[in-house]
């Protein structure tokens, strides 16, 4: 091939022409990488190091400027930082990245949908036995996701969803009501409302107290009880063995779990069917409204 001297200029002209800048990185980019640099730099850190509460302010601040600053009457002007701690050892590691904004017996967690889509893709490569879904909304319809991205110290057992219209201008709205135990539910009343709002970037996470009380569904408590009956059963039958039965226990304790995802379930089922449903969307809708 015969280059012309045109297309010879053609090709000197763009070689020697430096290359284009790198795009700048976002301050999600930049607070994240601040993150995760200083979770390595300062695990184990000692409580008070001075360094390392450096490090702690750096992340708030940078956090700040990756998530627009909310407001609500009768909520702080500021939120706290939901992420509490650099070191993996300690409760509130695991948290969502977000600002907390807490009033009375509501606490919201405003965040953004590229935080929350990558603090779960780090969650499910760090908690591989207990995953969650990568992807909106299935993710809030996860009980684990509600336990896990406010860290407290009981896990959220959800116990049905509530009808809610998604406010103006938002993408999506869900709430249900969940209880909360150190150990399986089973019958305990709900008792946290919870809600999730998504505008665009901005997602927002809410749990209030529950003000609604409700009736136990007959038919669901009857088959709980008849479930934990066997379950009680199987665990006489290990004991007797004086615990050389492995397989009593296991069917013990898997008895004991159906009870209460089944008794969960039915509950949802029956939900719309309580005398005070009505209460629980008013409560449901006055929580996804506030979130704006």
């Amino acid at each position: 091939m015969r280059i012309t001297p045109s297309l010879l200029c053609f090709f000197l002209i763009f070689s020697a022409a430096p290359a284009a800048d790198p795009a700048p990185s976002s301050p999600v980019d930049t607070y994240i990488s601040a993150r995760d640099h200083y979770i390595a730099a300062f695990k184990d850190a000692a409580e008070g190091d001075k360094k390392a509460d450096a490090a702690r302010n750096d992340v708030e601040r940078l956090l700040r400027a990756a998530v627009p600053a909310w407001s609500a009457p009768g909520f702080p002007s500021t939120g706290e930082v939901n992420l509490n701690c650099l070191d993996d050892n300690d409760l509130g590691f695991s948290a969502l990245d977000g600002l907390e904004y807490s009033a009375g017996d509501t606490s919201v967690i405003v965040t953004s949908r590229t935080l929350l889509l990558r603090w779960l893709i780090r969650h499910n490569a760090e908690y591989g036995t207990d995953k969650m879904p990568v992807s909106i909304p299935r993710v809030f319809r996860a009980g684990n996701f509600w336990t896990y991205s406010s860290c407290p110290d009981a896990a959220t057992q959800l116990t049905g969803m509530v009808l809610v219209k998604a406010p103006l201008g938002a993408d999506l709205a869900i709430a249900q009501i969940a209880a909360v135990a150190q150990v399986p539910a089973k019958d305990e009343a709900p008792s946290a409302m919870l809600a999730a709002v998504m505008r665009g970037d901005r997602v927002f996470i809410a749990r209030q107290k529950l003000t609604v009380t409700f009736d136990k569904p007959e038919m669901c408590k009857k088959a709980l009880d008849q479930t934990l009956a066997k379950s009680e059963k199987a665990l006489k039958e290990y004991q007797a063995a004086k615990a050389k039965d492995p397989k009593a226990f296991d069917t013990h304790q898997q008895l004991e779990e159906q009870a209460d995802r089944d008794y969960r379930a039915c509950f949802a089922q029956h939900l719309p069917a309580q005398k005070t449903y009505t209460a629980v969307q008013q409560q449901a809708q006055a929580l996804v409204d506030l979130l704006h």
